[in-house]
């Protein structure tokens, strides 16, 4: 067998370089919208909010949202509440009468409170793994701005 480089060889395989640097060299054109930066998260930085009522204080919560949250949908039994304040936010979210209808969608985070018990506590984490969904359950105060300023002050000595 000869192992020497003949011309077609060298051709071929110079011609297969030469694609695959350009290939490479090629620029590439991603929206920016795909793009964290500064005061505009990216999309795997942001937490996608659904909200079942939009009354009073689900409206408070809503307004207070931090700029990595997004709102995805809406939920709530009284219907043109709901249509005014997505109306008033110039939203472009599906609006659920039925708040089972929202949880079926892939990630919930869920505000207290959510259960009574540790055994509804085990119900729920147990569901959350058989149907493969994220679940996360808090309350109210962590993102409320006047709680967010308390706990800088207390963590600065204050």
């Amino acid at each position: 067998m000869n192992d020497s480089l003949t011309r077609r060889r060298f051709v071929q395989r110079t011609a297969a370089v030469s694609a695959w640097a350009g290939a490479v060299a090629v620029p590439t054109w991603i929206p920016s919208g795909v793009l964290a930066a500064v005061g505009s998260p990216g999309p795997n930085d942001q937490v996608a909010v659904g909200m079942i009522g939009v009354g009073a204080r689900g409206s408070h919560l809503l307004d207070q949202l931090p700029p990595a949250g997004r709102i995805v949908a809406l939920c709530d039994c009284n219907l043109p509440r709901a249509e005014a304040f997505k109306a008033k936010k110039k939203g472009d979210w599906p609006i659920y009468p039925d708040y089972r209808k929202m949880l079926e969608r892939k990630d919930v985070y869920a505000e207290k409170p959510l259960t009574l018990s540790i055994r509804e506590g085990r119900v729920l984490v147990d569901a959350v793994r058989r149907y493969r969904r994220v679940c996360q359950v808090g309350t109210q105060q962590r993102t409320m701005a006047m709680n967010r300023i308390a706990c800088e002050l207390v963590r600065a000595g204050g």
